[in-house]
């Protein structure tokens, strides 16, 4: 994965926005981790996998949505979020949520987007994942 520049530009590498998965340490204030009102859902954690404290957490206009210990339930939920609430995907994190989609089997939800940018199907080619 570390070879395809698709994610984001340079530009927005470290802007909040431009992340699909967060992840704070355990002691991290939930202050700190809150987003503004006017992002975008995206997984917010706190704590390590390792040890067994990892909280993902989701925000809608800055109120939490779930709460998951399970990553891939997570990320399962957050795209639910996406297509159950009618939520359209922001720029900075289209392409991330756009692939997450396809690996869960979903690429029917998502054929048009991928079919628009050809860096993208080029991509999911190499990785035996588009037609």
């Amino acid at each position: 994965m570390h070879l395809y520049n698709i994610w984001f530009k340079e530009t927005n590498r470290e802007k909040r926005t431009a992340r699909v998965l967060e992840l704070f340490p355990e002691n991290t204030p939930p202050a700190e981790t809150q987003p503004k009102p006017t992002d975008a859902p995206r997984l917010i954690g706190i704590g390590s996998q390792y040890d067994g404290t990892l909280s993902l957490t989701s925000f809608i206009d800055s109120e939490p949505v779930f709460s998951e210990e399970n990553p891939f339930k997570a990320m399962l939920l957050l795209l639910a979020i996406y297509f159950v609430v009618g939520i359209k995907w922001p720029p900075l994190v289209r392409l991330p949520l756009i692939f997450l989609t396809c690996a869960i089997g979903c690429l029917s939800k998502v054929r048009s987007d991928v079919v628009r940018n050809q860096k993208f199907v080029t991509f999911l080619r190499q990785m035996k994942a588009y037609e």
